[in-house]
């Protein structure tokens, strides 16, 4: 699965589809529905009605997973993570993270850089959703991570 296409489809159907024409479009690219595990993470959010986890391939990665979270029928949030093995020399994450933090500012402008607990994070936001990415070492591997929130609820 290509990042820059699911940046795009995040940007767009966050604030427009119902989660579950999200939830069908991830089934429509072959990804592998998986029981969902709440996050630490989810702590911090909103409260949502039900969450809804894939797993799928992306090029160069490790390990690579889609998240949906729903509330009142549409979309709290969602997002994909994504585990890159460590290079002998360069991380295989930099160009991917590029990539994508070029992609977000592209509709976005300029994020707010922060870090917290080694891991960088740039949050970005307008008048319909909220977004951030963010990189960090787990295990050894470099994780990235994409989360676009419906503003709705963040009010």
């Amino acid at each position: 699965m290509d990042t820059s296409e699911l940046i795009s489809v995040l940007i767009q159907s966050v604030p427009t589809l119902p989660a579950s024409a999200l939830v069908q479009q991830c089934h429509d690219w072959g990804m592998t529905p998986q029981p969902y595990q709440p996050s630490p993470a989810d702590g911090n959010l909103p409260e949502f009605d039900a969450g809804h986890q894939f797993r799928f391939e992306s090029r160069g990665s490790t390990a690579a997973g889609f998240d949906v979270l729903e509330k009142e029928g549409a979309i709290l949030q969602a997002g994909f993570q994504i585990f890159f093995p460590r290079g002998l020399f360069v991380s295989k994450s930099k160009m991917h993270l590029d990539n994508m933090v070029n992609l977000i500012e592209q509709h976005y402008g300029s994020g707010q850089p922060m870090q917290a607990s080694g891991m960088t994070i740039l949050n970005y936001g307008d008048s319909q959703t909220v977004c951030y990415i963010s990189k960090a070492k787990v295990l050894g591997k470099d994780l990235i991570t994409v989360r676009v929130g419906n503003r709705v609820f963040w009010g």
